[in-house]
């Protein structure tokens, strides 16, 4: 009898961009493209408080971040949703390429997310502060349950690029 041997371990059904990176390309993906769409909805509603057509090319936009007149939190997506939008593009560009920039890419579009998040939040509701029939108490814990919540998701998503051992095996150049 012939003993058998040891199975060895491949690991060649890790290298490829499928399961969860590519599922994570899209998320990157549909995120950039929501945060542009923040983005250009944020420019026309500011420059035209009314019905525009961006209204139809962007109708998730509102849903996502919505803007209200006279509110000064336009300016944190005016400057913070273009560059998320450009790193989470970057970022499935690098991975697709099989590049191992495109590890850092994701997650620094992830942090992006996370601070333009928090401070769309802060601006928002320091601006409510100023009102006679909010409590400062409640707009504290709004804030610090918001930052906990988007903190712990962004965390989650870089988590992934952290410890994926399909990233590690498929973003070698």
């Amino acid at each position: 009898a012939i003993p058998a041997q040891p199975a060895t371990t491949s690991s060649s059904h890790l290298n490829g961009i499928a399961g969860w990176l590519a599922f994570f390309m899209v998320v990157l993906i549909i995120g950039a493209l929501l945060f542009l769409g923040v983005f250009f909805n944020t420019l026309t509603k500011v420059n035209k408080p009314r019905f525009l057509p961006s209204d139809l090319l962007f109708p998730f936009a509102d849903n996502v971040l919505p803007i209200r007149y006279g509110k000064s939190s336009y300016i944190v997506s005016a400057i913070m949703a273009p560059v998320v939008a450009v790193l989470a593009i970057a970022a499935v560009v690098a991975i697709s390429q099989r590049k191992r920039l495109g590890k850092q890419l994701a997650i620094t579009a992830y942090i992006s997310y996370f601070v333009h998040q928090v401070l769309y939040v802060y601006v928002t509701f320091s601006a409510a502060g100023h009102s006679y029939y909010v409590k400062p108490i409640a707009i504290t814990i709004n804030i610090v349950s918001f930052v906990i919540i988007i903190a712990t998701i962004a965390g989650l998503l870089c988590l992934y690029f952290f410890t994926s051992r399909r990233v590690k095996e498929t973003l070698v150049e």
